[in-house]
C-alpha cells in the first residue's frame, strides 16, 4: 500500500504504532489503569521492603517481580502481605483489590474503557472505599475516580513508608528483641 507521497506503508503497522504510542502517552484508558496500578504494585514492594527485608539480597529473593519463586512478587502477593502485616488497613486493601480487578479487566481485553458498566462500577466501589476530596466540584468520570484513588493511595503508602523508616519500625526480630532489651 502506499501512502500519498508514493512512499510504501503497512496499514496494520500504522494502526499499531499509533496504538503503542497512545498508550504511552497515557492519553488511553488502558495505559491509565495499568501505569497507575503499576505504579501502586511498586511503592507496595517499597514499603515492604523497608518493612521486612533487612539483607540487600532479601529483596530479590522476596519481591523480584520477575521471578516467579519471590514470594510476594505479584501485586496481588504484595497486598495481602501489606495487610497482613499492619502495613495497610482493610479499606486500603480493599481498593487495591479493586484496582487490580480493573487493571486486569484492561490487560485481557483490548477495546476495554472506563465507561464500560463493569469496570465504571468498579471505580466507583474504589471510590467509595478510599474517597477523595473533588477539588474541581463536578462529578467525575469513573476514569477520574481511578486516577484520584491511585494517588491517594500511593501517597498513603507513600506516608506509611515514612513513618516506617522515621521510627525505625523494621518488622524484624532484631528491633522487636531490642525493644524489648529497652524496656527491661
Amino acid at each position: 500500500m502506499a501512502d500519498q507521497n508514493g512512499q510504501v506503508t503497512d496499514h496494520l503497522f500504522d494502526d499499531a504504532w499509533k496504538s503503542m504510542n497512545k498508550e504511552l502517552s497515557g492519553e488511553s484508558d488502558r495505559a491509565s489503569a495499568i501505569v497507575g496500578c503499576a505504579l501502586l504494585d511498586e511503592r507496595l514492594a517499597d514499603l515492604l521492603e523497608e518493612f521486612l527485608v533487612q539483607n540487600t539480597d532479601g529483596r530479590a529473593d522476596l519481591l523480584n517481580s520477575e521471578d516467579v519463586n519471590a514470594p510476594l512478587g505479584s501485586f496481588g502477593s504484595r497486598i495481602v502481605a501489606a495487610y497482613a502485616v499492619g502495613l495497610i488497613d482493610k479499606a486500603e486493601r480493599d481498593a487495591l483489590r479493586k484496582l487490580k480487578k480493573v487493571r486486569n479487566l484492561f490487560a485481557h481485553k483490548l477495546g476495554r474503557s472506563f465507561a464500560d458498566d463493569d469496570i465504571a462500577a468498579h471505580c466507583v466501589a474504589v471510590h467509595k472505599l478510599c474517597p477523595t476530596v473533588n477539588h474541581r466540584n463536578e462529578d467525575r468520570s469513573p476514569r477520574q475516580l481511578f486516577q484520584d484513588t491511585v494517588a491517594f493511595l500511593a501517597g498513603k503508602i507513600a506516608e506509611h513508608r515514612y513513618w516506617i523508616e522515621k521510627f525505625k519500625l523494621k518488622g524484624t526480630f532484631d528491633s522487636v528483641f531490642r525493644a524489648a532489651k529497652g524496656r527491661e
